[in-house]
């Protein structure tokens, strides 16, 4: 049996980094690309947040054609935050707020698929609960796997949900 905890998110300005292909590669080289521009700032802020995503379903898109963004919310104002452009696949972005479904995975990032397949298809036709798959589903990693190595990574997996009850 899953432990699901529900909570709400406000919304939050984020950086993003964006590739597109398949998951299991982009994600990444996403993460990667935020990285390095992350640490070339000359007085990095404080990151209040790691949140990555996919924008499409796997399920139904092509993976040459899914869409990966790596984030980071940091602790600057959102004026601050909304000035930063990189490029095209690189800049700020408002994600929407809202009430998610949520479920901690511990370990490797390779279960993630899994895990939200198990959120998705198995816990939530018996919850009560409506998605709304007009937000993403979101990861938020919680520790870094450098420090306490990938057996040990944090990750809370976030089905967006409506604010509704199936009835």
């Amino acid at each position: 049996m899953m432990d699901i905890r529900l909570e709400t998110f406000p919304a939050r300005t984020v950086i993003y980094a964006k590739e597109i292909g398949p998951y299991g590669e982009k994600a990444k080289t996403a993460w990667n690309r935020l990285w390095g521009w992350y640490f070339e700032l000359k007085t990095p802020p404080a990151i209040k947040s790691c949140i990555g995503y996919g924008l499409d379903s796997a399920r139904i898109i092509p993976a040459d054609m899914l869409r990966y963004y790596a984030c980071l919310e940091l602790d600057l104002d959102r004026d601050a935050l909304e000035a930063i452009t990189v490029s095209d696949d690189m800049g700020s972005l408002t994600m929407e707020g809202g009430r998610y479904a949520i479920y901690q995975m511990k370990g490797d990032y390779q279960g993630m698929p899994d895990y939200f397949a198990k959120l998705h298809d198995k816990w939530l036709p018996n919850s009560g609960h409506i998605p709304d798959y007009s937000r993403p589903f979101l990861e938020i990693y919680l520790n870094n796997p450098n420090e306490v190595g990938l057996d040990n990574a944090l990750t809370d997996l976030c089905m967006p949900i409506r604010e509704d009850r199936a009835a």
